[in-house]
């Protein structure tokens, strides 16, 4: 990682239900096959609204830029989708791309995008010109109209597990959930969300 740049996560979180059911999931896939990590406490499901690497100079910056896009944004209802494979690894929990969540990503990555200062977090999987794009000009993967909304369950290491672990995740209820916070988040391998740093509510 570039000297004085943290890797952060602005992200929504499920509630307690959805949550556990992920976690439950999360260990369940890794008991039946190989994976890079496993979801719990210190490695929060979450929904990625726009990931980057700032200087530490901006985070105090960026705390109130979040805390300012909150206080305009109502609370919401996301809702759950299908289980796919992203970058041939990544198994994503997929939520529906609703106008809320677009209009979020939008926000957040318009007024957030200029305080990474160009900086780009490290070790991305740039699989295509979109990806590389996605880089250059947000430092991140899966930006505006490739804004992929999701609860990433696990990462896989053998690609051949892919079938298994799209059909075992399948059994996870679609049931949706109310969004009423936004959270900063330090962001470790894998895409992890291992601890809040901040968390800022919605509008009622």
């Amino acid at each position: 990682m570039q000297k004085d740049v943290i890797t952060l996560n602005i992200a929504i979180l499920p509630d307690e239900k959805t949550k556990n059911s992920v976690i439950k999931m999360s260990k369940l896939l890794s008991s039946k096959i190989s994976t890079h990590f496993v979801l719990g406490e210190n490695r929060l499901p979450h929904i990625t609204i726009y990931q980057a690497a700032f200087p530490t100079k901006n985070i105090e910056k960026l705390k109130s830029v979040v805390s300012n896009i909150a206080s305009q944004v109502k609370n919401f209802q996301v809702g759950m989708d299908e289980i796919s494979i992203s970058h041939e690894t990544f198994l994503f929990w997929n939520c529906i791309k609703s106008n809320d969540l677009i209009n979020l990503h939008n926000f957040v990555v318009e007024k957030c995008n200029p305080l990474r200062e160009g900086n780009i977090i490290e070790g991305l999987p740039i699989q295509s010109a979109e990806d590389k794009y996605d880089v250059e000009n947000y430092g991140s993967l899966l930006i505006g109209p490739r804004f992929s909304p999701h609860i990433t369950i696990a990462r896989i290491k053998n690609e051949l597990d892919q079938d298994s672990a799209i059909k075992t995740a399948s059994q996870l209820s679609k049931d949706g959930f109310n969004v009423s916070n936004i959270i900063v988040g330090e962001l470790a391998e894998h895409g992890t969300v291992t601890k809040i740093i901040s968390t800022f509510p919605l509008l009622p």
